[in-house]
């Protein structure tokens, strides 16, 4: 279900059929033929787009990783080295998906206050 919200969501980052051969040189460089560099809005697109998905891959991972802890911790009967290891992937996924989430909800608010930093409080 996560992948196929990672490919409907991220449609437009698909680079197999993109109308451009390169998009860090268009980004940073504008169009083809054009000298001009990219603008301030343009960098933070891009730096926004790769954010959003290192944040929706990292909550994947950390998704999977507690999928696979409580499939081991099914698994281990009464191997208390098993349940111990299990219990470890399940604490370090939730503390990985925690930093994740938090840092995401840092950085949106962060962007936030710096395009409106007035309109933000209202």
């Amino acid at each position: 279900m996560a992948l196929l919200a990672l490919f409907v969501g991220w449609s437009s980052v698909s680079f197999a059929q993109s109308s451009t051969n390169n998009i860090f040189y268009q980004t940073f460089y504008g169009s083809w033929g054009n000298t001009n560099p990219a603008n301030a809005s343009q960098v933070v697109d891009l730096l926004g787009n790769i954010g959003g998905f290192l944040m929706i891959a990292g909550g994947i991972i950390a998704g999977i990783a507690l999928i696979v802890s409580g499939l081991m911790y099914m698994a281990a009967g009464s191997n208390q080295t098993r349940v111990t290891s299990a219990k470890s992937i399940f604490k370090n996924g939730v503390i990985g998906a925690l930093i994740i989430f938090g840092f995401g909800i840092i950085i949106n608010t962060v962007m936030l206050l710096g395009t409106d930093p007035f309109g933000f409080f209202n």
